[in-house]
């Protein structure tokens, strides 16, 4: 067995030499994490302005994200909005929900005073789109529409 003999110099550059390389790949990872984020939730906004226009066409403006600070992060976004003609203030939810054809994004509006309203299913077009509309499902809906509140209350106390 042949021992190699390296000095305390030259191991403690090999070692920062590796260090450097982990910290370089983790920074790097990180900050493309973070421009996928931001450009993940730009297009959530995008699909509930869409849908909203599609269904009640020029009476919404959509305002900030409102960060979910629960499990829901993960496959639900919130927005602020609020009509046109008013300065009341409603939420819009984009929340993954199930159908007969998989799982869709589900856009959802909700007022204190009116409740939640299920608007559409976002980015479902064609045959599709049209056979979802005529049969979607309305235990998720259901399911849905009573646990939006609690998921705003929450995120209004973040």
């Amino acid at each position: 067995m042949a021992m190699t003999n390296i000095s305390s110099k030259e191991f403690w550059r090999f070692y920062g030499i590796f260090i450097g390389i982990i910290i370089f790949l983790f920074g790097t990872l990180f900050l493309m994490v973070r421009l996928s984020e931001n450009k993940w939730n730009q297009g959530l906004k995008e699909a509930v302005v869409k849908e909203l226009e599609k269904k009640q066409p020029d009476m919404w403006i959509v305002g900030k994200e409102i960060p979910l600070k629960s499990a829901f992060s993960e496959s639900a976004a919130l927005f602020e909005i609020r009509q046109k003609k008013s300065v009341e203030k409603y939420y819009a939810i984009i929340i993954r929900s199930a159908t007969l054809f998989g799982h869709f994004p589900a856009v959802f509006i909700y007022n204190k005073k009116n409740g939640v309203k299920f608007i559409g299913y976002s980015a479902v077009n064609g045959k599709i789109g049209r056979l979802i509309d005529q049969s979607y499902s309305d235990s998720s809906i259901y399911y849905w529409s009573q646990r939006i509140p609690s998921i705003i209350n929450h995120a209004e106390k973040s």
